[in-house]
């Protein structure tokens, strides 16, 4: 450094330049340490930022998570319903036709019921037991073919 040549020898500073000098380091050195202090706040601010961003991103993440799982479910359970309502359906029809075919099968039991009682009565009633003695050979044919192709005229 350009010292005064103020001094006695001309060899260096005067006291009062090395008290200025070091008056001058020091605060240099308290510039330093502030410098520091700020760029470590800084840090400690963009970490902060960061993982406030990171939180925020998760959170994002998992609100979406939620909402593809609440869609999820509600495509579920609305599945369950149409298969709940499809199989209600196919029971009511099975329902159906079995009550018709129960109906089929007790009408036909009538039926048959009341023709075995008719044959039954007729088999045992007595003025039809003393008339039952045909003779396959002595019945002759009516000739009913004209009659039923639709000319009554022609008769045998």
């Amino acid at each position: 450094p350009a010292w005064k040549t103020g001094h006695a020898l001309g060899l260096g500073p005067t006291p009062s330049e090395v008290i200025n000098a070091i008056s001058v380091a020091k605060q240099a050195s308290a510039n330093v340490l502030i410098a520091q202090q700020h760029l470590q706040a800084a840090k400690e601010n963009v970490l902060n930022q960061q993982r406030i961003a990171t939180e925020k991103q998760t959170q994002a993440v998992i609100l979406k998570q939620k909402s593809q799982a609440a869609a999820a479910l509600q495509r579920s359970e609305a599945i369950q319903r149409t298969l709940a309502a499809s199989k209600a359906a196919v029971a009511h029809a099975a329902a159906h036709a079995t009550a018709v075919e129960v109906h089929k099968t007790e009408t036909e039991a009538a039926r048959l019921g009341h023709l075995a009682r008719n044959a039954h009565t007729s088999a045992n009633h007595p003025l039809l037991l003393a008339n039952n003695h045909f003779s396959g050979t002595k019945l002759e044919p009516i000739g009913y073919g004209a009659w039923l192709a639709g000319s009554i005229a022609e008769k045998p």
